[in-house]
């Protein structure tokens, strides 16, 4: 068996090449797909939960009713990693200021201080907390 000549490794080059430039391709292409899923879900979250006063959300996209009379800790520690996931990838809807008003609004509603009835809330909140420090 004879080593490859120059040619026969020229062609396999030039027949591999394109092959891996399309890899790459879907690759990125299928990267903006999710980047742009994510970014479509965050709007949703930031239109129809968000309230731009408190810098809270809603616990219904509707807003009707006494939904809003219980406070839901770990509903707002969930929504608090999805905007730190979001603006680590540099997201177009959810800045570091939206990361310190959410912070603000928390800190507020929740009688100036962190604790909470229960511990997987609170445990909640320090890894959303943690994330968002980053």
């Amino acid at each position: 068996m004879h080593p490859p000549t120059r040619p026969s490794l020229l062609l396999g080059l030039v027949l591999v090449a394109p092959l891996a430039a399309s890899a790459g391709n879907a690759e990125e292409n299928e990267a903006e797909h999710w980047r742009a899923a994510a970014d479509m879900a965050e709007g949703a979250l930031r239109q129809h939960f968000r309230d731009e006063g408190t810098h809270l959300f809603h616990n219904r996209a509707d807003r009707g009713g006494d939904s809003d009379k219980q406070f839901n800790y770990w509903w707002q520690a969930h929504a608090l990693a999805v905007m730190a996931a979001a603006v680590k990838r540099h997201s177009t809807v959810w800045s570091a200021a939206d990361l310190a008003a959410l912070r603000d609004g928390l800190f507020a509603r929740n009688g100036r201080h962190w604790t909470n009835d229960y511990y997987d809330d609170e445990g909640w909140m320090a890894c959303a907390m943690l994330s968002a420090g980053d």
